[in-house]
C-alpha cells in the first residue's frame, strides 16, 4: 500500500516524508518540480488540480500538505479506487477571517471552508476518512509564515504587526507534521 503525498516538497512535507519513511511507509510524492528517488519516496511530476499524473493503484491513505483549494477540487474528480485516509492541511483563517472587515479575507475563509466541506463529502462517497487539520502562524523554515514576516522586518528594519485582533498560536513545520503521521 502506498500513501499518497501532495506538497511534498514544502515547508511541512520536507518534515512529513522522514516521519513517513522511519515508519516505512510507501509515499509517492506529487510535485510540480524534478526531485529525485529517494529511500521509500517514488516522485511523479504533477500539479493540482488538472495535472495529476496516474497515482498507485493501491493507495492507502492521500495527504495533501499543499493548496487545500486546489486539492479539493482534484479529489473531487479522481478515480480512487477503496477507502483510503485523507488528512489535509487547512487554516484557522477558516473561522477566524469569516467576519473580517476585509473583503480578501472574508472570501478566504469562504474558499477553505468550501474547500473543506468538498474533502469531507467526497470522504464519505469513498467510505473513507478525512482529517482536516487546521494551523495559524507555521514557522521552521524558509516558506514558513514567521520566516516570511522577520525576513520582511529585517529588510525594513522594522516589524510591522499584522491586522487583526486575534490571538496566533505558531506551530512549527514538524510538529505539523507529526500531526499527520498521528491522523494517518
Amino acid at each position: 500500500m502506498t500513501t499518497v503525498v501532495f506538497g511534498a516538497s514544502g515547508l511541512i512535507g520536507q518534515f512529513l516524508l522522514p516521519r513517513l519513511a522511519a515508519r516505512g511507509v510507501a509515499v509517492t510524492a506529487v510535485s510540480r518540480g524534478e526531485h529525485a528517488a529517494t529511500p521509500g519516496t517514488t516522485w511523479l511530476r504533477g500539479a493540482l488540480p488538472d495535472k495529476v499524473p496516474a497515482l498507485p493503484a493501491s493507495v492507502e491513505a492521500i495527504v495533501c500538505v499543499g493548496p487545500l483549494d486546489h486539492f479539493s477540487h482534484w479529489l473531487e474528480r479522481a478515480a480512487v479506487a477503496g477507502s483510503p485516509a485523507i488528512v489535509a492541511m487547512s487554516s484557522m483563517s477558516a473561522l477566524s477571517k469569516r467576519d473580517s472587515p476585509l473583503a480578501a479575507e472574508r472570501e478566504l475563509s469562504q474558499r477553505l471552508r468550501d474547500s473543506e466541506a468538498r474533502l469531507l463529502a467526497r470522504a464519505r462517497v469513498l467510505g473513507g476518512t478525512c482529517t482536516i487539520v487546521r494551523a495559524t502562524l507555521i514557522y521552521g523554515g524558509p516558506g514558513g509564515s514567521l520566516e516570511k514576516m522577520a525576513a520582511q522586518a529585517r529588510r525594513r528594519r522594522v516589524f510591522l504587526l499584522p491586522r487583526g485582533n486575534g490571538l496566533r498560536q505558531p506551530v512549527h513545520a514538524d510538529d505539523l507534521a507529526a500531526t499527520v503521521v498521528a491522523a494517518l
